[in-house]
């Protein structure tokens, strides 16, 4: 539904899915560092595209049930994209931290 609406997800994501994420998990459970930084990407895209879909959905059925020509469209907005490195240097900082909370207790 997302192409077909024009929303776009980071190439680093494409054809990533929900059974993909669960492995995703797995394997960052098993160590791999990369992995929870894909699944925090594909979780993030998720959402902002949510909100995107909400936002496109409410016009279509507004322009259903509005008076013909009561309607104006808008310029379609650009989904916002997420920056990859940003995201990465985001989950690297919260990780510091956390290590540092866990290693304060007994």
């Amino acid at each position: 539904m997302e192409q077909t609406l024009g929303l776009r997800r980071d190439p680093l994501i494409q054809g990533v899915d929900g059974f993909e994420a669960v492995r995703l998990w797995h394997r960052y459970r098993r160590g791999d560092r990369a992995a929870l930084e894909k699944l925090i990407l594909y979780n993030l895209t998720d959402v902002v595209n949510l909100v995107e879909l909400a936002e496109i959905a409410v016009r279509l059925k507004y322009r259903r049930v509005a008076f013909p020509g009561s309607v104006r469209d808008r310029e379609p907005r650009v989904t916002p994209t997420l920056n990859r490195d940003a995201v990465a240097a985001h989950i690297a900082e919260c990780s510091r931290g956390a290590n540092s909370v866990r290693s304060t207790k007994p």
